[in-house]
Protein backbone atom coordinates (compact mmCIF):
# COMPACT_ATOMS: atom_id res chain seq x y z
CA UNK A 1 0.00 0.00 0.00
CA UNK A 2 1.82 3.64 -0.44
CA UNK A 3 1.72 6.12 2.08
CA UNK A 4 0.31 9.39 0.83
CA UNK A 5 0.18 11.99 3.41
CA UNK A 6 -2.76 14.14 3.50
CA UNK A 7 -2.85 17.97 5.32
CA UNK A 8 -5.44 20.33 5.69
CA UNK A 9 -5.40 24.33 5.82
CA UNK A 10 -8.45 26.39 6.95
CA UNK A 11 -8.13 29.61 6.30
CA UNK A 12 -7.42 32.26 4.00
CA UNK A 13 -4.30 31.65 1.03
CA UNK A 14 -2.99 34.45 1.30
CA UNK A 15 0.51 37.29 1.45
CA UNK A 16 0.12 36.68 4.72
CA UNK A 17 0.99 32.88 5.38
CA UNK A 18 1.76 31.21 1.73
CA UNK A 19 5.31 31.26 3.30
CA UNK A 20 3.84 29.09 6.07
CA UNK A 21 1.44 27.19 4.01
CA UNK A 22 4.76 26.10 1.50
CA UNK A 23 6.87 24.99 4.78
CA UNK A 24 3.78 22.81 6.10
CA UNK A 25 3.97 21.03 2.67
CA UNK A 26 7.52 20.61 2.06
CA UNK A 27 7.85 19.49 5.78
CA UNK A 28 5.75 16.76 5.17
CA UNK A 29 7.26 15.67 2.29
CA UNK A 30 10.82 15.68 2.98
CA UNK A 31 9.60 13.23 5.82
CA UNK A 32 9.14 10.54 3.54
CA UNK A 33 11.25 8.99 0.80
CA UNK A 34 9.64 8.03 -2.54
CA UNK A 35 6.26 10.35 -2.22
CA UNK A 36 4.32 10.08 -5.64
CA UNK A 37 1.05 12.22 -4.65
CA UNK A 38 0.59 14.90 -1.65
CA UNK A 39 -3.05 15.57 -1.19
CA UNK A 40 -4.16 18.92 0.83
CA UNK A 41 -7.71 19.12 2.03
CA UNK A 42 -8.90 22.47 0.94
CA UNK A 43 -12.42 22.67 2.09
CA UNK A 44 -11.49 25.38 5.05
CA UNK A 45 -10.02 27.74 2.36
CA UNK A 46 -11.83 30.46 2.06
CA UNK A 47 -9.98 32.93 -0.55
CA UNK A 48 -6.60 32.85 -2.32
CA UNK A 49 -5.21 35.96 -3.64
CA UNK A 50 -2.61 36.35 -6.15
CA UNK A 51 0.66 35.71 -3.81
CA UNK A 52 -1.26 32.35 -2.90
CA UNK A 53 -1.66 31.15 -6.69
CA UNK A 54 1.77 32.30 -7.33
CA UNK A 55 2.85 29.80 -3.95
CA UNK A 56 0.91 26.95 -5.48
CA UNK A 57 2.15 27.58 -8.76
CA UNK A 58 5.36 27.19 -7.71
CA UNK A 59 5.18 24.34 -5.21
CA UNK A 60 3.15 22.45 -7.82
CA UNK A 61 6.45 22.78 -10.15
CA UNK A 62 8.91 22.03 -7.26
CA UNK A 63 7.41 19.22 -6.17
CA UNK A 64 6.66 18.00 -9.45
CA UNK A 65 10.41 18.23 -10.32
CA UNK A 66 10.72 15.47 -7.49
CA UNK A 67 8.18 13.24 -9.24
CA UNK A 68 5.44 14.43 -6.58
CA UNK A 69 1.74 15.31 -7.70
CA UNK A 70 0.24 17.99 -5.63
CA UNK A 71 -3.67 17.15 -5.23
CA UNK A 72 -6.65 18.95 -3.70
CA UNK A 73 -9.47 17.78 -2.52
CA UNK A 74 -12.63 19.91 -1.03
CA UNK A 75 -11.54 22.72 -2.55
CA UNK A 76 -14.65 25.15 -3.29
CA UNK A 77 -15.61 26.40 -7.05
CA UNK A 78 -14.39 30.36 -6.56
CA UNK A 79 -10.63 28.93 -5.17
CA UNK A 80 -10.60 26.40 -7.76
CA UNK A 81 -11.24 29.00 -10.27
CA UNK A 82 -8.56 31.83 -9.38
CA UNK A 83 -6.31 28.47 -9.84
CA UNK A 84 -7.31 28.33 -13.31
CA UNK A 85 -4.30 28.77 -15.23
CA UNK A 86 -2.62 26.97 -17.84
CA UNK A 87 -0.14 25.60 -14.88
CA UNK A 88 -2.64 24.77 -12.42
CA UNK A 89 -5.18 23.42 -14.35
CA UNK A 90 -4.78 19.13 -15.08
CA UNK A 91 -3.11 18.82 -18.77
CA UNK A 92 -5.31 15.75 -20.18
CA UNK A 93 -5.55 17.09 -23.93
CA UNK A 94 -3.26 15.10 -26.47
CA UNK A 95 0.22 16.74 -27.10
CA UNK A 96 -0.51 18.80 -23.57
CA UNK A 97 2.85 20.33 -22.06
CA UNK A 98 3.98 18.56 -19.53
CA UNK A 99 3.71 21.42 -17.15
CA UNK A 100 2.76 20.87 -13.20
CA UNK A 101 -0.49 20.14 -12.40
CA UNK A 102 -2.47 20.77 -9.51
CA UNK A 103 -5.44 18.50 -9.23
CA UNK A 104 -8.86 17.92 -7.50
CA UNK A 105 -9.35 14.75 -5.84
CA UNK A 106 -12.99 13.40 -3.81
CA UNK A 107 -14.06 15.66 -1.25
CA UNK A 108 -14.47 14.79 2.33
CA UNK A 109 -15.97 17.15 4.80
CA UNK A 110 -13.36 18.05 7.57
CA UNK A 111 -12.43 21.29 10.06
CA UNK A 112 -10.22 22.54 12.31
CA UNK A 113 -8.27 25.69 13.62
CA UNK A 114 -6.03 28.13 11.20
CA UNK A 115 -3.40 25.49 10.86
CA UNK A 116 -2.64 22.43 8.27
CA UNK A 117 -2.54 19.00 10.20
CA UNK A 118 -2.39 15.94 8.67
CA UNK A 119 -5.82 14.02 9.05
CA UNK A 120 -5.92 10.61 11.39
CA UNK A 121 -6.40 7.77 9.69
Amino acid sequence: MTDIPVGMFDGSLYFANTSYFEDKVLERVALRAGLRYMILVGDGINQIDANGEEMITHLAERLEKVGITLLFTGLKNRCWRFLSTPVCTPSSAPGASSAPTISRSITPGSKSATTMRPIAR
